[in-house]
Parts: structure tokens; C-alpha cells; sequence
């Protein structure tokens, strides 16, 4: 999980991730992450639901859009994880080839 390489040095995004009542967020610079346990209310996006989605969307085997798809709650504009990270979702999923 790490930022694309075209986003501005000094970014730092923050990811709320709430799952089986639990509350995380991501803290995302270039070239490293900090987790922090709580709620961020100032998140710019927040992910709640399984945590095997919010994975599969934070690693980029699943688009923020794949996984809401299949249940992911999200607030904030889904286009910020897929503009800002560095992976790709999975080819087969992102055709709907499903195995």
C-alpha cells in the first residue's frame, strides 16, 4: 500500500477503515503508511465493512467501485484510492470474469 509515484511528494492521504467494529486509519505518505487505532474524523475517505474487501481494495486486487459492489461501505470519492494508489485491481475482476 503505498502512494503512485505521479502524486505530489508532500501528500499524505488518510483512510478510515472500520471493520467488525473495530476503527483504523491509514495514514499514507510516499513511501511509507502508519496505522493509528481509532476513528479519523477528518478522514478523506472511509472504507467499513469485511476486512478481506477493505484488503482487496488497499492492496488493488479489487477497484474501490469492484468491492462496494460486492458490500464495501464507502464515504468520501472512491476515485481518490484508485488516482492515489499504486496498484491496479486484478485483470480478471476488472473484466467481471469471475472463477
Amino acid at each position: 500500500m503505498e502512494l503512485s509515484p505521479h502524486v505530489i511528494p508532500e501528500t499524505e492521504v488518510v483512510v478510515g477503515i472500520e471493520t467488525g467494529g473495530e476503527a483504523v486509519h491509514a495514514i499514507l505518505r510516499h513511501g511509507t503508511f502508519e496505522i493509528r487505532r481509532g476513528t479519523a474524523p477528518d478522514a478523506d475517505i472511509t472504507l467499513s465493512g469485511q476486512a478481506t474487501l477493505v484488503g482487496a481494495v488497499l492492496s488493488g486486487y479489487l477497484t474501490p467501485e469492484q468491492a462496494a459492489d460486492l458490500g464495501l461501505g464507502i464515504v468520501g470519492p472512491p476515485s481518490l484510492l484508485t488516482d492515489l494508489l499504486h496498484s491496479t485491481a486484478h485483470p480478471s475482476l476488472r473484466s467481471g470474469a469471475t472463477s
